[in-house]
């Protein structure tokens, strides 16, 4: 197992912590990244982005990234997807 000392986020503001997740996006060639792959090649920690933006999904969002998982839909997005079908 590797040992990986990550940047203390509290010095940094909400921008830089998107563009890191950004920079991952980018890296990686994808229009979505999961936590691991943040795990992998970010520079924060993921409970980062969870204080901050409540949610990966929130952060994604908040970063213009694509969701890869969607979780805790409400019934009335559910009922909004299902008449665009």
């Amino acid at each position: 197992m590797e040992f990986k000392l990550r940047t203390n986020a509290r010095y940094f503001n909400d921008k830089d912590v998107l563009l890191d997740l950004k920079r991952v996006a980018d890296l990686l060639k994808k229009d979505t990244v999961s936590q691991q792959e943040y795990i992998k090649h970010g520079k924060f920690s993921f409970h980062t982005f969870y204080n901050r933006f409540g949610s990966w999904n929130k952060a994604l969002k908040a970063a213009g990234i694509s969701l890869g998982r969607f979780k805790n839909i409400s019934d009335k997005e559910l009922f909004e997807n299902l008449e665009i079908l």
